[in-house]
């Protein structure tokens, strides 16, 4: 099987690259709200036969484009719930660096003298 090769973005992140473990999944369901780009729900069976759906936090592509689509997975045996799928690794860091530039933005305006002041 494959691996990711873009950084890690949480400690999850860090705890499931450590303990991975790889299963086939399909796409069962595409959340097409018009608040965020369209991203899929993804299942898959791990090696003990349980069944875990998660919400892929990146948007559909033309391999997650379509309810069936086949898609590899990587997850935590020990935290099935915790999955991704494999790959895509410039999205996952574009997806990254986006999530910590919105919280460094926050935070700086959080703290920013004078701002929040009178």
């Amino acid at each position: 099987m494959s691996s990711c090769s873009s950084s890690p973005d949480t400690y999850g992140d860090l705890v499931l690259r450590r303990r991975r473990a790889y299963a086939t999944g399909k796409v069962v369901k595409i959340d097409m709200s018009d608040d965020a780009p369209n991203t899929p729900t993804i299942e898959f069976t791990d090696r003990h036969g349980h069944i875990w759906r998660f919400d892929s936090n990146l948007p559909v592509n033309d391999a997650t484009g379509s309810v069936g689509a086949v898609v590899e997975v990587m997850y935590d045996p020990q935290r099935p719930n915790r999955a991704r799928e494999v790959g895509r690794p410039v999205m996952k860091a574009a997806h990254t660096a986006l999530w910590y530039t919105i919280v460094a933005g926050l935070m700086a305006l959080a703290f920013w003298p004078g701002l929040t002041a009178n």
